[in-house]
């Protein structure tokens, strides 16, 4: 192998194909490694906008992504050429959440089932936000699309953001949750009657208390204050009842007054305050915070409302559509949050009402017709279940034919989640007219009446079968003319 002569430090000599490098301080040659050849295959840059695109000795085929323009370029070696990116679109949820929903504390579980597409077919991904308020124990959960809210025990209001994504954009559905301490009827073991007249039309002055766990006599717990009264107005609290109005004797004349007794004690009522207008044969619900007393002579049209948190005079609200009065009958649909009053009259026993009204509980205003009776009935009670308003006996007058049948044995019953007609159910196992209702959490009871026989009785009806029962125990005296609506 023949060398250069005179080489230089470094110096590269390749001969047969192999190369040597002349290293001047040994006076030798030896075997070389050669440097790496010059990249040839093209690679992805990262660039921050296509400012940075480089311009010299870039390789043909190689690509350039813009962070902050979200575009893609392609080199040829001379040039830059953008490449056209598709479109990723947003998924879309084509099965959303309601606006609100509501449950109680301890309740059942809320599910909540959505559905979403995304145009490019890439898996949806979904998830939620709570953008407001505070869930406090409730807890939130979700198995793909199907989201389960499990109250807790301590009451909470919030919103939450449902959301799907393919992983880069999303869709949102948003709801209001409620969660409640759920409003029991008042007293789990017992129900209330005040007032009122006996069959000979002597006044009532004995508030009489009987229990929901077994058909056992009533017994008296305690008076109204001052004189005795009929068709006063009732409502109840957590812990005590209440009678508003009415027509009090001797004196004979309607009241203002709203008075309330304990449960717990049994003792005598005491005056909290007034009614707005004088008034007697109104009609009585309660929310949950709030008495009222609708309607009643004097061709009143008014709906007062008092707190039962505070001994305090009653504001007037709003007006039923129509002047009732006179055995009305009432339902107060705590959980969906109205009351309702029907049927009644207006003066007259011609001057008849079938029509079902319906006021919100959570704000002041006017009451809106909602349905209609299957007949006109006054003089009847009125009561209610979770789900259903109940008309019971009472007089009434067909509104097909005219004819009128007095101390009828109709039972009649209209949904809380529809405006639609009341329907007849079970009859009643005897004829009645101008009692007292008082409500458990899963029958009716009737108390008293205008018939003989029965105004010392009362009577029980079982919401879950639509069964009256015979009269099963009695009331501490006969009864007619007893606050309607107290449902206590």
């Amino acid at each position: 192998m023949a060398f250069p002569t005179s080489p230089s430090n470094d110096d590269l000599h390749t001969e047969f194909g192999r190369t040597f490098k002349y290293a001047s301080a040994s006076n030798s040659w030896s075997a070389a490694t050669p440097d790496a050849p010059p990249e040839t295959a093209p690679t992805t840059l990262g660039i921050t906008t296509s400012a940075d695109l480089p311009i010299a000795n870039v390789i043909p085929g190689t690509k350039a992504f813009s962070t902050e323009e979200n575009k893609l370029f392609l080199s040829t070696g001379n040039g830059w050429f953008e490449i056209a990116l598709l479109e990723n679109t947003s998924p879309t949820i084509t099965t959303g959440a309601d606006a609100s929903y509501s449950s109680n504390t301890g309740g059942g579980a809320i599910t909540v089932s959505m559905t979403a597409t995304d145009p490019e077919g890439t898996p949806v991904i979904w998830s939620h936000t709570v953008t407001s308020g505070t869930v406090e124990d409730t807890t939130v959960s979700n198995d793909g699309s199907v989201f389960t809210i499990v109250p807790g025990a301590t009451p909470a209001t919030f919103n939450i953001a449902f959301t799907a994504s393919d992983g880069v954009n999303i869709d949102t559905s948003s709801s209001l949750f409620t969660i409640s301490i759920p409003f029991t009827y008042a007293g789990s073991q017992f129900g209330f009657a005040a007032g009122g007249n006996n069959v000979s039309s002597y006044p009532v002055l004995t508030i009489g208390q009987h229990s929901y766990t077994s058909d056992i006599d009533a017994v008296s717990i305690g008076n109204l204050q001052g004189a005795a009264r009929t068709w006063p107005a009732g409502s109840k609290s957590m812990t005590h009842g209440y009678v508003a109005g009415g027509r009090a004797y001797p004196a004979n004349n309607s009241q203002t007054t709203i008075q309330k007794f304990k449960f717990a004690d049994g003792t005598s009522s005491i005056n909290t305050g007034v009614l707005t207008t004088i008034t007697s044969s109104g009609i009585g619900l309660s929310s949950d915070g709030y008495g009222y007393s609708a309607g009643g002579d004097g061709q009143l049209t008014k709906i007062d409302k008092y707190p039962t948190s505070s001994d305090t005079n009653a504001t007037n609200i709003g007006d039923l559509t129509l002047y009732r009065k006179q055995g009305i009958t009432s339902a107060s649909d705590v959980l969906g949050g109205f009351g309702y009053t029907a049927g009644g009259y207006g003066g007259s026993p011609e001057d008849l009402r079938n029509t079902i009204d319906r006021f919100p509980f959570a704000s002041d205003g006017n009451a809106a017709g909602v349905g209609n009776l299957a007949r006109v009935t006054y003089n009847g009670g009125g009561s209610q279940s979770t789900t259903h308003g109940y008309q019971f006996g009472g007089d009434t007058k067909s509104q097909y034919t005219g004819a009128t049948e007095s101390n009828t044995l109709k039972v009649q019953k209209y949904p809380f989640a529809s405006s639609t007609t009341g329907a007849d159910t079970n009859n009643l196992t005897t004829t009645r007219s101008l009692f007292g209702t008082s409500t458990s959490t899963t029958d009716a009871y009737l108390i008293g009446g205008s018939v003989s026989v029965l105004s010392g009785r009362i009577y029980k009806y079982a919401f879950a079968s639509d069964t009256p029962s015979s009269g099963f125990v009695s009331t501490t005296t006969a009864r007619v003319y007893t606050a309607q609506g107290i449902q206590l």
